[in-house]
């Protein structure tokens, strides 16, 4: 009974050691190790984007920047609710939005600080203002986290870039059912709908393309192999097993008792 026993842990033991090779991160970085960062990517402008548009000045000026902040009215859907209408431009499919006294202006492409650096210089070339101050938020960017997250939703963008492990800090990290080494991301980009896996155990993951989210991408936590045998295994499986180590944990307790009385028993 003891050998079995033995056996018994040893077994759980190597699982446990399955286990932590499946869950860590960068397994591969070692310590002191320096990487090389690349440009970080900041979000750019896309058709279908909402963007938030305000113009200020001195007070000299106050009157001056009244045309520029009234923004046309859209409506964002917000899944089976009704839509809610905010007050944004809406960049077309063709990449532009129309702005007070400039009409169109093509901005797909641009970060927000482009776009920023470009009004307020048109600005001043043509004369409107003396020293304008500009600001541009994005009013729809977001993320949705999906699978084998510990709370899958859809998350805003609230500054200029966002890592894929930022949008699963935000999500509150991976369950231990999800697979590391080939997560799912889905973007949408040029009219084409591209997916892509990338290795969250693997040091590589920096440089991926993918590391840098865009609005709109879904990041899809695919299950490993236990998530996928539990879904298919009896529901009497689970308590069953958890009865068998009970009753081989007592198995054992009754053994070594008999072991000890004995040897005590010669002893005297």
């Amino acid at each position: 009974m003891n050998r079995i026993f033995t056996l018994f842990v040893m077994a759980l033991m190597f699982v446990g050691c399955s286990t932590y090779q499946e869950v860590v991160y960068l397994q591969d970085i070692t310590d002191g190790e320096v990487q090389t960062m690349g440009k970080v990517k900041e979000i750019t402008i896309q058709p279908s984007d909402i963007l938030s548009i305000s113009v200020n000045a001195a007070e000299s000026e106050k009157e001056l920047v009244q045309p520029f902040n009234i923004m046309p009215v859209t409506n964002i859907a917000q899944g089976a609710v009704a839509s809610t209408p905010i007050h944004g431009y809406v960049v077309d499919n063709e990449g532009c939005i129309t702005f007070p006294t400039f009409g169109k202006i093509y901005v797909a492409g641009m970060t927000r600080n482009d776009l920023i650096d470009f009004l307020s210089k048109k600005l001043i070339d043509e004369g409107q203002l003396t020293r304008p101050i500009v600001a541009v938020s994005f009013l729809n960017m977001k993320v949705n986290v999906l699978g084998e997250v510990a709370r899958p939703g859809s998350y805003a963008i609230t500054s200029n870039k966002m890592t894929l492990l930022d949008a699963l800090g935000m999500a509150g990290d991976l369950t231990i059912f999800g697979r590391r080494d080939k997560v799912l991301i889905i973007r949408e980009e040029d009219g084409k709908r591209i997916n892509a896996y990338v290795n969250l155990k693997s040091k590589n993951l920096f440089e991926s393309p993918y590391f840098y989210l865009k609005q709109n991408d879904v990041v899809y936590v695919m299950p490993n192999k236990r998530r996928a045998d539990q879904s298919t295994v009896s529901p009497w499986i689970t308590p069953i097993m958890s009865g068998v180590g009970i009753l081989a944990t007592i198995a054992s307790v009754i053994t070594t008792s008999i072991y000890y009385t004995r040897m005590a028993s010669r002893i005297k």
